[in-house]
């Protein structure tokens, strides 16, 4: 512990949630990850879950455009239909990674919740410990 501070009571874990619960448990968020956006909230980064589901909305939106447009092809579209195959598939990639990316993010996240603020961060203030007098 830093000077000023208690050490916490043998057995506990200091990595441990309060009694308020405040700590985010890794399995939590991976399980609410599931549902895009999900584990950004439960880790309460709004504008990650905001990107997460955005980004998943919008690929899925490519995704069914393309197949659609593959699947019930005429001459009036402007591309020829390998090329809308080529898009739906490359949708269909972009949709996985969004939805990996955002499981990983919230588990990851959720895993760092318990350790203590970038001290680096020159906007951060620094914890403020007693000035000791030397000779």
């Amino acid at each position: 512990p830093l000077p000023g501070q208690t050490a916490p009571p043998v057995g506990t874990d200091e990595a441990s949630p309060d009694s308020t619960g405040s700590l985010a448990q890794p399995r939590t968020a991976l399980l609410l990850g599931i549902i895009p956006g999900g584990g950004q909230v439960y880790n309460r980064a709004w504008i990650k879950a905001l990107i997460v589901v955005a980004a998943e909305s919008y690929y899925v939106y490519q995704f069914q455009l393309n197949r659609d447009r593959f699947n019930h092809y005429d001459d009036t579209l402007p591309l020829p239909q390998g090329r809308y195959l080529e898009k739906r598939n490359k949708y269909a990639w972009w949709v996985a990674l969004v939805y990996l990316w955002g499981l990983m993010d919230a588990y990851v996240d959720a895993h760092l919740a318990g350790f203590p603020p970038d001290t680096d961060d020159p906007l951060s203030p620094l914890p403020t410990a007693p000035h000791e007098d030397r000779p």
